[in-house]
């Protein structure tokens, strides 16, 4: 809707109002003329012109009567009678001998001809045809009655050809009433009869006849699909003051359902559920996956005390799939599992008590993901990837709303994981990924207690498994995992303890200084997981079986070596202190590694400032007349002043001239202040030193001043040369 129009204005009426509802495209969506007069005893309404419109469909009336409200009595009367070429509504209520009745009814009139289009979810579509009455006996009671059918109807992707509803609800006095109430739904039906009376004796008997279930499933479409099959059952209520009895059953036939979150289908080709003393009772109940592996529910719901319904239910079940899922961008986990329980659900409806065991079957193939943002820095002996969240502080359990019975329910199941179950487990970072699959077994003990807390304690030890590692811009690298490591839980289910190692195999060659000959080695490159997922250690380490090599990597430090590692599986060169083989290349990209690493380094550990580094390695002559390989490193600093109006900004080059006495190791090369003038950054005041090299002949020239900019936003390119209308014709005006 777009706007809403308001018209009033005094004539031989009291008041006169036009009221408009009108959509983007300026049409009258809903429009009415109301006329009311006002006296101390009521007020009369009408509409003189005898038309409105009701979601762009113009109703005629018979006659200008609307509604009368009686100040003396209290009673509103309404007199409403219109039509269009097709369809008749009629509102009206007419007093006699002390009884008042009011009744609705209509022909042919179309939910689309009343109703906006998805006003109501589903966007209901049909024809309504029949009568709604409602009769009001001073002293005698009510009684309410309805004739009514809905034909062509739509909802959501549902289509039914006749919905119906016939009956009535007669109450003589307070506590005491009687109902006879049937619908029919196409070719299924629901008929319910009962009384009540001194609101002590109740006696209700409700039967239905192949209901379809798929008439429920926009109701629950965000959880489940797919449902089909039909219910058909019966229930009776008999009680008196002593004693109440519920008797009764449900058929299940031909049903089945799709869990959306899990992908996995369900059917129940058949089966029934018995009524019997208060209980519904569970009696090898059978629900089969989609290989037909069957999950069984024994026991009973129990009714004795309808304010606390309690359950005893036992569920077991052999090679089930409970979920077939395939990738998916949202999802953290997915894949196929197959699983054999054992549970049991005890205790109140709202808040059972859950236990059991879990097995997680041969043949499961499960893929977890971890996406988190994490960055990359560098600490004195490993490179550490760690969180942005602030370390040492518990980490939330994401929990989604869910039913009431979950909420307050209290889980302890034990969960056995098959040896042959295969887990893939992938870490995703910024400047890297591991894709590891591992195999192996453990017990785990899941808990989630009434207070919403959740925790998962136990050990997963792998016997095997491959891991790739990708690192951004280079080809993935492949490891082999070593037996003896863990995922280890201790409480929280998200940030587990991970002691993983994993191994490549590369190939290479050098020249031994010693002797001259060129001889192939093999390396072990070694990459080692530890720590808590959220705050994850990565290490790489490196090892051979040339005794001469080894010797001089033992002397190396640690960081030198995790250098060496990565040169080694990067590049399958050696680069080690007088038997160097590496390129200029192979330098540059290395420098590029490490600085990358700096800038994840610093974007982690230092707030509000932004600080950016690069490498650079190049040979320079020395006093003597040789060459040696020098390293600069260049960084550039920002920092925001004065609420983000101001900035400076600040960069230079550290060089590698330790060993030149009196030479600076330490260059400001240049330096700006920027401030901003006006609120809509458009005009700046800026003072800067530049150092910039411009040529041979001009060499490095220092540049030192003031500047005002002036900044304006262009959406397209050619508009940089357009002039602004208004302003040409108010230039003209003003001539």
């Amino acid at each position: 809707t777009k706007k809403i129009l308001l018209n009033s204005r005094f004539s031989n009426w009291k008041a006169l109002a036009d009221l408009s509802l009108l959509n983007t495209r300026n049409e009258i969506v809903y429009g009415i003329e109301v006329a009311a007069a006002v006296d101390s005893n009521q007020i009369v309404l009408q509409v003189p012109s005898r038309q409105l419109i009701l979601n762009r469909e113009k109703w005629l009336m018979d006659t200008p009567d609307l509604l009368t409200v009686d100040f003396a009595d209290r009673t509103f009367t309404p007199d409403l009678r219109m039509h269009t070429d097709s369809a008749q509504l009629h509102l009206l209520a007419r007093t006699d001998d002390e009884m008042r009745r009011f009744s609705l009814e209509l022909t042919n009139v179309a939910i689309a001809s009343l109703l906006l289009e998805n006003s109501i979810p589903g966007n209901p579509m049909g024809s309504i045809s029949g009568a709604l009455n409602y009769q009001l006996n001073e002293g005698s009671g009510k009684y309410f009655s309805t004739d009514l059918k809905i034909n062509n109807t739509s909802w959501y992707d549902l289509k039914f050809n006749e919905i119906g509803a016939n009956g009535s609800l007669q109450s003589d006095s307070p506590g005491n009433y009687s109902m006879d109430f049937s619908a029919h739904l196409d070719s299924s039906s629901l008929i319910m009869k009962g009384e009540v009376r001194d609101s002590t004796t109740r006696n209700f008997r409700t039967a239905f006849t192949a209901f379809p279930l798929n008439t429920v499933q926009p109701l629950v479409r965000d959880y489940l699909s797919e449902l089909k099959g039909t219910v058909s059952g019966n229930f009776n209520v008999i009680s008196d003051e002593r004693k109440e009895a519920y008797s009764g059953g449900l058929h299940i036939h031909n049903a089945g359902v799709r869990v959306n979150t899990l992908n996995s289908r369900f059917k129940i080709p058949s089966d029934s559920l018995v009524f019997r003393d208060k209980r519904l009772i569970f009696n090898n109940f059978r629900i089969l996956d989609s290989v037909n592996s069957q999950l069984l529910v024994d026991g009973f719901v129990d009714f004795t005390d309808s304010k606390a319904i309690s359950t005893d239910l036992g569920i077991s079940s052999s090679k089930l799939q409970v979920m077939n899922r395939g990738k998916d961008d949202n999802a953290s986990l997915y894949g196929n599992a197959i699983i054999d329980s054992r549970l049991s659900i005890k205790g109140p409806l709202g808040s059972p008590v859950i236990r059991g065991s879990v097995h997680l079957a041969g043949g499961s193939d499960l893929f977890y993901r971890h996406t988190e943002d994490l960055s990359l820095s560098e600490s004195e002996r490993i490179v550490r990837f760690v969180d942005h969240s602030q370390l040492g502080t518990p980490r939330p359990v994401e929990s989604k709303t869910g039913s009431r019975s979950l909420n307050e329910s209290s889980i302890e199941t034990r969960v056995e994981i098959d040896p042959s179950t295969r887990i893939h487990f992938n870490l995703s970072k910024r400047i890297y990924n591991i894709d590891m699959m591992i195999r192996g077994g453990g017990t785990l003990n899941y808990q989630m207690l009434k207070s919403n807390q959740v925790s998962l304690a136990g050990m997963y030890q792998i016997s095997e498994g491959t891991a790739d590692l990708k690192m951004v811009g280079w080809p993935a690298k492949s490891f082999r995992l070593t037996e003896g490591g863990y995922i280890r839980w201790n409480g929280m289910v998200e940030d587990p303890e991970l002691k993983i190692e994993a191994q490549s195999r590369v190939r290479s060659s050098y020249t031994n200084p010693v002797d001259g000959k060129q001889r192939d080695v093999d390396f072990n490159v070694i990459l080692q997981l530890s720590n808590r997922l959220s705050d994850l250690d990565v290490l790489f380490t490196i090892s051979t079986s040339d005794q001469y090599l080894m010797s001089i990597i033992n002397t190396l430090s640690p960081e030198e070596q995790m250098r060496q590692a990565i040169t080694i599986l990067l590049f399958e060169n050696i680069d080690l202190p007088g038997i160097s083989t590496s390129t200029n290349y192979m330098t540059e990209q290395v420098n590029q590694l490490v600085a990358s690493q700096l800038n994840q380094l610093t974007k982690t550990t230092i707030k509000n400032i932004d600080i950016s580094f690069g490498l650079d390695s190049y040979v320079a002559a020395t006093a003597g007349g040789g060459e040696e390989t020098k390293t600069s490193l260049s960084y550039e600093v920002r920092k925001g002043l004065l609420n983000e109006r101001a900035q400076i900004e600040l960069s230079g080059r550290l060089n590698d001239l330790s060993n030149q006495p009196g030479a600076s190791d330490l260059s400001i090369n240049n330096i700006s202040f920027e401030y901003r003038l006006d609120s809509a950054a458009t005009k700046f005041l800026k003072v800067y030193n530049e150092h910039a090299y411009e040529d041979v002949f001009e060499g490095e020239v220092i540049s030192t001043g003031v500047g005002i900019t002036y900044r304006k936003r262009y959406r397209l390119f050619r508009e940089i040369w357009q002039r602004d209308p208004d302003k040409k014709k108010t230039r003209k005006q003003q001539k």
